[in-house]
């Protein structure tokens, strides 16, 4: 269990960037949070810094990427298993999953 090093790249954001891989039960430290990893997590992927709500929007660069699919617990990789992306420019819409 050690600490690993990353980036949140706005004070807004739901996120931060792992600058190397980490494993289950590493941590890391951003803005004065210290959250435990739920599992491994590529290098330069998203871990989220606190509980995100189901349907709630997420945060990087201080811009809406996508909303929560499921409910995403601090430490856990936010990537496509849990986050729409809203990148493309589409409306979100709720019913299409």
């Amino acid at each position: 269990m050690g600490r690993r090093r990353c980036m949140v790249l706005h004070k807004d954001d739901d996120v931060a960037v792992l600058l190397e891989d980490g494993q289950l039960d590493d941590w890391i430290e951003a803005g004065g949070t210290k959250v435990g990893l739920k599992a491994p997590v590529p290098r330069f992927h998203k871990v989220a810094l606190r509980r995100i709500a189901a349907g709630e929007t997420v945060r990087k660069v201080g811009e809406a990427i996508g909303v929560a699919t499921r409910s995403i617990e601090a430490g856990e990789h936010v990537h496509v298993q849990n986050l729409k992306s809203q990148l493309s420019g589409a409306p979100h819409n709720p019913q299409s999953g």
